[in-house]
């Protein structure tokens, strides 16, 4: 087999030492910091090192795929042509490995490698991965080869739909119960760490360093994963919009429950206070699936705010008054009617217009001469990762792009984003500045004297109007 001799530069290297110790590596930051060609030579060189090795190289796209991969690595490596099958899109090395090349445009393709056996996985791009793929590609990345270890490696750049796991795995190292930290590496991506792109163009980096937007400069050029490219609320950021740890609210504030409901992907709670000045306040947060309205209620009454909210109301998604196809009471009915013990709950539609609820949510982050409108407190951890990573509709670039949680990962979707918005677009009272006034809640027996008193004066109304003969649905005389 041809002697092949491939310059990698540190942080290259690095990558190629990590393969051999870690199960999963990340190669990711700035642009220009060499991570595709590290990659692809790292591929070379594992496949004629080890024989039978098979390696799997993904990119999102085919034209992607061929354009950063396939050509490049032909061109380079000339003597690679008579081993290239373009048909089956493989190269067969004489001493048994193979390189396939593959691409995964859809959650349809990542399912055509279910069952297959690729001993080192290679995934350039993968911030435009679903996490969901990745960890059903993720299967395929086994061994049964004495010898052999499975090994994925990543590269990527801050921004794309995969922005939120790869920080999430290798950035905050914040791991769920079946993932095991010591499996994931991170290797930080620079430009300056490239000399090839800083002696060939020089220019390169003046043009990163003269974007004149900020969220972009430090996404491209250091490599900030608190911000990117596409990022639809750059204006959130931890250090502004996260409340201290100890932070308690006023007393007289007033609070609020909002709700978007769910049972095979999360049910979402979060409560809210308000201030004086219209500012609002999440504290505290329910983010769970396959968990009964009973239960549901139990927990959101067991805050300690939560005796401040007046008539047990809270803002619900439209889902919330969907009939099943057996006709059985509706979420909203079934939250209505539970025993007092429970503490019934009386929801009332949300205004769910994405776009103006898009807005609305990022008016509230703005920072003005008093600071932002919203505040979150550290406990509501779901509703401060999703944020950050939600990204632009590419087809509707004023809404939010919609993002459904998943099998593998029931977390990574928008719906604490929802229960936030159709808060938001209730455009809650403020708190009366009143804080010498001792809050009195209302008990069970007043609410219910409230309820009947209100549903007597609707009657009475209907009846006014009916004695006239007007309508009161259609508002008009018969």
């Amino acid at each position: 087999m041809n002697e092949i001799r491939i310059k990698l530069t540190e942080k290259q290297s690095e990558f190629l030492a990590a393969s051999y110790q870690w199960p999963v590596v990340f190669f990711g930051g700035a642009r220009g910091g060499g991570k595709s060609f590290g990659l692809r030579a790292i591929a070379l060189y594992r496949a004629m090192e080890t024989p039978g090795l098979k390696v799997g190289l993904f990119r999102r796209t085919y034209p992607e795929l061929r354009a950063n991969h396939v050509r490049p690595l032909l061109t380079e490596h000339p003597w690679l042509d008579q081993y290239y099958s373009k048909s089956e899109n493989i190269i067969n090395l004489p001493n048994g490995s193979s390189i396939e090349f593959c691409y995964c445009e859809g959650e349809d393709d990542v399912l055509r490698y279910q069952g297959r056996e690729f001993h080192l996985l290679l995934i350039d791009e993968a911030g435009q991965w679903e996490e969901g793929w990745f960890w059903t590609l993720r299967g395929s990345n086994r061994s049964a080869v004495s010898g052999i270890q499975a090994t994925c490696l990543l590269t990527g750049n801050p921004g794309g739909i995969g922005h939120g796991w790869l920080k999430r795995l290798f950035v905050d190292r914040r791991y769920r119960d079946r993932e095991i930290p010591s499996d994931f590496y991170f290797i930080a991506s620079m430009v300056y760490d490239n000399p090839l792109i800083l002696e060939h163009d020089p220019d390169y980096v003046h043009r990163l360093e003269s974007e004149p937007n900020e969220v972009l400069r430090r996404a491209y050029l250091d490599g900030d994963w608190s911000v990117f490219a596409g990022q639809f609320f750059s204006e959130f950021s931890v250090s502004t919009h996260v409340l201290p740890l100890d932070w308690q609210p006023e007393k007289h504030w007033q609070a609020f429950w909002s709700h978007d409901p769910g049972h095979w992907h999360p049910a979402v709670w979060l409560l809210f206070v308000t201030d004086e000045r219209g500012g609002v306040y999440v504290l505290r947060e329910l983010v769970e699936r396959e968990m009964y309205p009973e239960e549901q209620s139990k927990v959101i009454h067991s805050w300690p705010e939560s005796i401040r909210i007046q008539h047990n109301t809270a803002i619900g998604g439209a889902d919330c008054w969907a009939r099943g196809r057996d006709g059985g009471p509706t979420l909203a009915e079934q939250f209505s009617l539970m025993d007092p013990e429970n503490r019934r709950v009386y929801l009332v539609k949300a205004n769910t217009d994405r776009v103006q609820g898009a807005r609305q949510v990022r008016d509230y982050l703005r920072v003005t001469e008093k600071g932002p409108r919203l505040m979150i407190h550290p406990r509501c951890k779901q509703l401060i990762a999703c944020l950050p990573r939600l990204v632009h509709d590419p087809h509707r670039p004023e809404d939010v792009l919609k993002v459904d949680s998943t099998d593998t990962d029931p977390y990574c979707g928008d719906d604490t984003y929802d229960c936030l918005r159709y808060f938001l677009m209730s455009r809650p009272i403020q708190s009366k500045q009143d804080p010498d006034a001792p809050f009195v809640p209302y008990t069970y027996d007043d609410r219910v004297r409230m309820y009947v008193k209100k549903r007597r004066e609707r009657l009475a109304k209907q009846s006014r109007l009916m004695s006239k003969g007007v309508d009161s649905v259609l508002g008009k005389k018969w």
